[in-house]
């Protein structure tokens, strides 16, 4: 189906190894990336005429805007990394459960990633948000062995951080409240 669409939209598909993108919707409808794009926005400048064909072209061809992209241009990923130690004890999975509510009420994304008490992986999770260039972090620390550097890294980013078990440099601690606690570090 999707190669029968390509080709009425004359798209070749040998040459995408990606999914359709403004650039194909804008070849499509014979209109310029920067129209397409403010129609599918719901740009008032653009004509309701020229707003309905590029939405039908962009549902045909199946587009979902790239988080990636937006992301890149907007400076913000509106994604929040969480590094626990353990997925399948409950004691986590309470907090991830929170957490994924709280991020999907305000539109963000959760990263989950599990060390498995290893200090090696704990450092490679706190690396990893540091890499998807997450907005914030939310974290259960446990041996805070050779990740000074990071915390300082977390620090000179500005990127905020809620340690779950403890204070480690400069990170926040959640003590009481944790719902509030992690609404707080999205925000």
């Amino acid at each position: 189906m999707f190669a029968l669409l390509c080709k009425r939209w004359n798209i070749n598909i040998l040459e995408r190894e990606v999914a359709v993108t403004i650039h194909d919707i804008a070849k499509a409808v014979g209109k310029s990336y920067s129209t397409v794009s403010r129609a599918l926005a719901d740009h008032p400048r653009i004509s309701e005429k020229t707003k309905n064909k590029v939405v039908a072209a962009a549902k045909e061809l199946k587009y979902y805007p790239s988080f990636n992209a937006k992301a890149l241009r907007r400076g913000k990923t509106n994604t929040i990394g969480m590094v626990i130690p353990d997925i399948i004890n409950p004691f986590y999975t309470e907090y991830l459960r929170v957490a994924e509510q709280v991020c999907l009420q305000k539109n963000y994304q959760l990263l989950v990633m599990e060390y498995s008490l290893d200090s090696n992986r704990q450092r490679d999770c706190l690396k990893k948000i540091l890499e998807n260039g997450c907005d914030g972090a939310i974290v259960f620390i446990q041996e805070p062995v050779i990740i000074d550097d990071l915390v300082e890294e977390f620090c000179d980013r500005n990127i905020p951080v809620v340690n779950g078990l403890g204070g480690v440099g400069d990170w926040n601690r959640i003590v009481i409240n944790f719902a509030k606690g992690i609404e707080t570090a999205i925000d």
